[in-house]
C-alpha cells in the first residue's frame, strides 16, 4: 500500500517529463535509465512520495502489526481512516454498513493483484483430474460470481460473501445482486506497480521504520508544533519542510549496492542493517527537531 503511494508519485514525475519532452516516451526502459534527466525526475517523484507518506505517518495514531485492526477501528469510530487490504475493508463495510465504514480505492493509484491458484507438483491420477477440474471451474463465470454475490442469491454463497474481485473482465457486465459494485479494470486506471521500482521496497522499509516508528516521538512532536502555528501560509510552509525528507533515492540505491558487496564478502549483514537503521533514525530525529524549532 505504501509502495503504491510512492510509485504513483514516481509515475507522475515520469509523465510530467514525457509531456515536456515527448520523444523520451519512445525510448525503452534501459535507454531511459541512462539519461540523467530521467533519473533526476524519478528521484524527485520518489522523494515527493516519501514526503506524502511521512505526513500520513505524522497524522497516524498508531502502527499495527495486524491487518484486521485498521478497518475495525474505523468502523468503531476509533480512527477517521486507515490503510487496509481491500477485502478486509469490504467485509467490514458489509458488516457495519457503508454509513459507518467505506472502502476507497483511489483511481489511477491502485494496483490490482490477483490471487494465485496452483496444482501441487507430483499430483497424479484421479487427484490430478479433480484438481484440474477445480482450477477450470474457478475460471468459469459461475465460479467468478461466487466470489462476490450476496449470500442466498442463486449461485451465490450460503452464509457470507467473500467480497473478492472476479478476475474475468466479462463478469463485470452484470453486477446484479453483487455484494459490492465496482470494476477494478476501471479503478486501476492503467496504474501498475513496476518490478524495478518495487525492488526498492526491502531497502525502504528500514527507513520507514526509522522515520515513523523509531523516531515517532520527534515526528509527532514536530507535527503537533506545526499544527499550532496560526498563520496559514507559515503552517503550510512548515508542513512542506517536514515532508522534505532527509534522504535521496540515490542513497537507497547506494545502500542496496553496499549490502550486496557485504554479502559477497561474507560480512555480518544483520549488524550493518541495524547500524543503518540507527543512522536513519538519528538523521530523521535531527530533521524533525530542526523543523520543530522553526515552528516555535
Amino acid at each position: 500500500s505504501y509502495m503504491m503511494v510512492l510509485q504513483r508519485s514516481m509515475a507522475d514525475a515520469e509523465q510530467q517529463l514525457f509531456e515536456q519532452d515527448p520523444a523520451l516516451e519512445k525510448l525503452n526502459r534501459k535507454e531511459l535509465n541512462r539519461r540523467p534527466d530521467y533519473r533526476e525526475a524519478i528521484a524527485r517523484g520518489w522523494r515527493r512520495g516519501m514526503g506524502q507518506l511521512l505526513l500520513i505517518g505524522a497524522n497516524a495514531r498508531y502502527f499495527s502489526d495486524s491487518s484486521e485492526v485498521p478497518p475495525t477501528d474505523v468502523a468503531r469510530g476509533e480512527a477517521a481512516a486507515g490503510v487496509s487490504i481491500d477485502f478486509y475493508a469490504r467485509v467490514t463495510e458489509g458488516t457495519v454498513g457503508p454509513e459507518r465504514a467505506r472502502f476507497v480505492s483511489p483511481r489511477s493509484a491502485t494496483a490490482i493483484t490477483p490471487d494465485p491458484v496452483a496444482i501441487l507438483q507430483g499430483v497424479t491420477g484421479e487427484r490430478l483430474t479433480l484438481a484440474t477440474h477445480l482450477v477450470e471451474f474457478l475460471l468459469t463465470p459461475e465460479a467468478q460470481r461466487l466470489w462476490i454475490l450476496e449470500p442466498g442469491e442463486p449461485g451465490g454463497p450460503i452464509e457470507r460473501s467473500p467480497r473478492r474481485m472476479p478476475i474475468r473482465r466479462d463478469v463485470y457486465a452484470d453486477q446484479t445482486a453483487w455484494a459490492d459494485h465496482f470494476n477494478p479494470f476501471e479503478e486501476a486506471g492503467n496504474f501498475n506497480q513496476r518490478g524495478e521500482w518495487m525492488s526498492l521496497m526491502s531497502e525502504i522499509i528500514p527507513i520507514w521504520d526509522a522515520a515513523w516508528i523509531d523516531s515517532r516521538e520527534g515526528l509527532i512532536g514536530a507535527y503537533q508544533t506545526i499544527l499550532r502555528v496560526t498563520d496559514n501560509a507559515k503552517r503550510e510552509q512548515l508542513l512542506r519542510a517536514l515532508a522534505n525528507v532527509p534522504v535521496t533515492m540515490q542513497e537507497v540505491d547506494d545502500q542496496r549496492a553496499t549490502r550486496a558487496q557485504l554479502k559477497q564478502r561474507g560480512a555480518d549483514v544483520d549488524e550493518w542493517n541495524a547500524q543503518q537503521r540507527i543512522m536513519w533514525g538519528k538523521r530523521f530525529r535531527e530533521h524533525y527537531a530542526k523543523v520543530a524549532a522553526e515552528a516555535q
